[in-house]
């Protein structure tokens, strides 16, 4: 592989990379933001669970 090949595989590799942390960032904004839309969050709404 030539040197210029190997550059543009980093940068593919790099926009990738910024591509998914940035979708990272926005989901965790998103839930942080409103807890309701948690996973499992209405199955437990209002239920206290007591273990013997």
């Amino acid at each position: 592989m030539s040197t210029s090949t190997i550059l543009i595989f980093a940068f593919i590799v790099f926009a990738l990379m910024l591509t998914g942390l940035a979708l990272s960032a926005r989901e965790f904004l998103k839930v942080s933001e409103d807890p309701s839309i948690k996973k499992g969050a209405a199955k437990n709404a209002g239920h206290v669970v007591e273990e013997e």
